[in-house]
């Protein structure tokens, strides 16, 4: 009842239209994310469509837009500007010239009251129509812009300059941005998580307490990639393992990811082998789009990243079902853990930094326990749906208004 009469005061978003720029391949956190909220938007009464990647789109983006009963249309998008490859330089100012007519002719047949894109290389292909047409735009930032040369800086900062709003997933992200591109800093609307289920209170008080006899199961969910601190995280379960110290399994649950196939090749053999070697001990779920098993049956959730990630979905999603995270000290990460109340931030981006936080959780059986309902109580207060809700509603709201 709260929940609908607080949603039933933004008014300025019924019959709106909005458009949602959706990115990749593959259902990942930004991908969630961005309809996670054109869920919230259409229960305001608004109208939500999207719009994804002619190739890359169909297939994984596609039918999840549909199972949530989405419309979506295909655009032609390019790939990343690159100076020492004229070939690809062409076909990319043919994806801008068609993107931006398409969107122009989008424009006029559904008028949308506004954009959300949460993609620079996509938002680069209709930006011209953007310009031309002045349509509303709000960029959601998920990663750091790239300003590493000055085409890629000037773009990006063109699309700075045609947002209505710019909203950060994190004060790290909005920092960045903020120095970066010397504008004022970005609003910051954390995430929540995509999940529909969670624990209760009730739930987590009747879980047993697990002593160092018993086994402790270690979660990992995302993109199976090195940048993610896969293999690190591979290294530090061996040696755990090989100590005979203490009864762990480690669950692998995502598909490889990234544009280096040697890499991924390299890494998924590395996880094959390590799951021979421990056949009983660890797993590699990789065709799974629902964790929610796997939350269920853990005691620890990892998010080893080596990268700055800004706000990983998979910190709030562990939260909600009451795992206490191990984190490396990086990004927007330390963020979205206290140390120590709800999960342990590691000293180092290493092997032995993430053993240590580990170890933590294995060797202090009540700890662990305290830890878990401190979690699940960060779900509910700090990163709760509500306040996830009212953020987002108050910003559209400014803007639609």
């Amino acid at each position: 009842m709260q929940e609908n009469t607080e949603i039933n005061t933004y008014m300025p978003l019924l019959n709106k239209r909005v458009t949602i720029l959706l990115p990749g391949n593959t259902i990942f956190g930004q991908e969630r994310a961005l309809v996670a909220l054109g869920e919230l938007i259409r229960d305001c009464g608004g109208n939500v469509d999207f719009i994804i990647h002619k190739q890359w789109g169909i297939g994984e983006i596609s039918n999840y837009l549909e199972n949530k009963k989405f419309a979506w249309e295909v655009y032609p998008f390019g790939t990343l500007w690159m100076k020492n490859r004229p070939k690809v330089i062409f076909f990319n100012l043919i994806s801008l010239f068609i993107c931006s007519c398409k969107f122009l002719s989008f424009k006029i047949k559904r008028k949308p009251d506004l954009l959300i894109c949460g993609n620079y290389t996509f938002t680069w292909y209709i930006l011209p129509a953007i310009f031309v047409t002045r349509q509303k735009l709000l960029f959601r930032f998920g990663d750091v812009l790239p300003s590493h040369n000055i085409v890629l800086k000037l773009l990006n900062k063109l699309i700075l300059l045609c947002s209505s709003e710019v909203v950060s997933n994190c004060c790290y992200l909005s920092n960045c941005i903020s120095q970066e591109f010397n504008i004022d800093k970005p609003l910051v609307i954390y995430n929540k998580s995509a999940l529909e289920k969670k624990l209760s209170h009730k739930q987590v008080a009747n879980k047993k307490t697990k002593n160092l006899l018993d086994t402790i199961k270690i979660l990992y969910v995302g993109q199976i990639s090195e940048h993610k601190g896969v293999d690190i995280l591979l290294n530090a379960v061996t040696r755990i393992l090989e100590s005979q110290k203490y009864n762990i399994e480690l669950y692998l649950v995502g598909k490889p990811s990234g544009v280096d196939k040697e890499q991924i090749n390299s890494l998924s053999l590395k996880i094959n082998d390590t799951c021979k070697l421990f056949p009983e001990k660890v797993h590699w779920i990789r065709d799974s789009n629902d964790p929610v098993s796997y939350y269920e049956s853990s005691d620890i959730h990892v998010c080893p990243s080596l990268w700055a990630e800004p706000s990983p979905n998979v910190v709030f999603e562990a939260k909600s079902f009451a795992l206490p995270s191990v984190i490396f000290p990086v990004g927007g990460l330390p963020e979205l853990v206290e140390h120590m109340v709800d999960g342990f931030i590691c000293k180092s981006t290493s092997e032995m930094g993430l053993i240590e936080g580990i170890s933590y959780f294995l060797e202090n059986p009540n700890q662990r326990n305290n830890c878990s309902k401190m979690a699940l109580l960060s779900s509910e207060n700090k990163f709760s749906a509500s306040s996830y809700r009212h953020s987002w509603l108050r910003c559209l709201q400014t803007i639609l208004a």
